[in-house]
């Protein structure tokens, strides 16, 4: 999993061992809190606690990379989809002002440093949730 940004670092014990800080997770779109540790299970917990680390050592209260623009296709979204997913999607598209829905309707791909996309994956997380609105753009990514 991606992360391009961690905040709000703080050792949880004495021992230096575990850290508790909030991360933003590319693949999600959002922050959430994480326990990460050097005997993380996962990859992305290891590296989240050796850069949390580094920022708690340095007393630097932000880590921060660009995150690289993603792209998606809106063929491949809408081949991912359900006929009721789908069917919800067109409903999400009716509810937009006209410029927005003519964009969204027009545009071949989607572009999530947009901030127009960041609405719509708001948009899309309330209707689908977020597993699936994940898994649908991991299928449409370009």
């Amino acid at each position: 999993m991606k992360f391009s940004r961690i905040t709000n670092v703080r050792w949880t014990d004495e021992d230096k061992k575990q850290i508790i800080c909030d991360v933003f997770f590319d693949d999600l779109g959002q922050t959430q809190t994480y326990n990460a540790s050097p005997t993380d299970p996962v990859e992305h917990g290891r590296k989240i606690f050796e850069e949390a680390r580094k920022l708690v050592t340095a007393n630097t209260p932000v880590f921060a990379r660009e995150a690289p623009v993603r792209r998606f296709s809106k063929k491949k979204l809408f081949e991912s989809m359900t006929d009721a997913e789908y069917d919800t999607w067109e409903q999400i598209e009716r509810q937009q002002n006209k410029r927005k829905a003519r964009m969204f309707r027009e545009a071949s791909e989607l572009n999530d440093s947009d901030p127009a996309f960041k609405e719509l994956l708001g948009v899309m997380t309330q209707a689908f949730g977020s597993a699936r609105t994940v898994a649908l753009l991991a299928t449409a990514a370009i």
